[in-house]
């Protein structure tokens, strides 16, 4: 069971909030050009002609007529190996909020109730 089932079976959150703050986990993640710009793996000014590049991509409404992501952009244009990209990816996984953040963000929960719910998880979770 993950964390936001296990709040709406205690109906600590509706299913509705979680699939909302689920949708908003997703969408807040560091941005791949700035993890490769702070990480040493990209220049600014790579980071500015791949962004150029993506921009190329959208009509003058700003919308996306082809999508084409950046790190495929940057091996592309051989500013980044395959591995490094790989490296990139996990690392933005890994900075990406947690549900109890998005949770909290969007009002549904308590830093006490958080706390409270993360405890009894990890109770049930290591089978006591």
């Amino acid at each position: 069971m993950q964390f936001g089932e296990f709040l709406v079976s205690r109906r600590r959150v509706s299913q509705a909030d979680l699939d909302m703050a689920l949708e908003k986990q997703r969408a807040i993640q560091t941005p791949l050009g700035r993890l490769a710009l702070q990480g040493g793996y990209l220049t600014a000014q790579q980071v500015a002609q791949i962004l150029a590049k993506q921009a190329q991509r959208c009509d003058l409404s700003n919308q996306v007529i082809q999508d084409v992501l950046f790190g495929d952009i940057a091996i592309r244009k051989a500013f980044l190996k395959r591995e490094d990209l790989f490296e990139l990816l996990r690392q933005q996984r890994e900075t990406r909020a947690t549900i109890g953040e998005v949770l909290l963000e969007m009002g549904c929960m308590t830093r006490k109730e958080l706390w409270e719910d993360l405890m009894a998880f990890g109770q049930i979770a290591a089978g006591k």
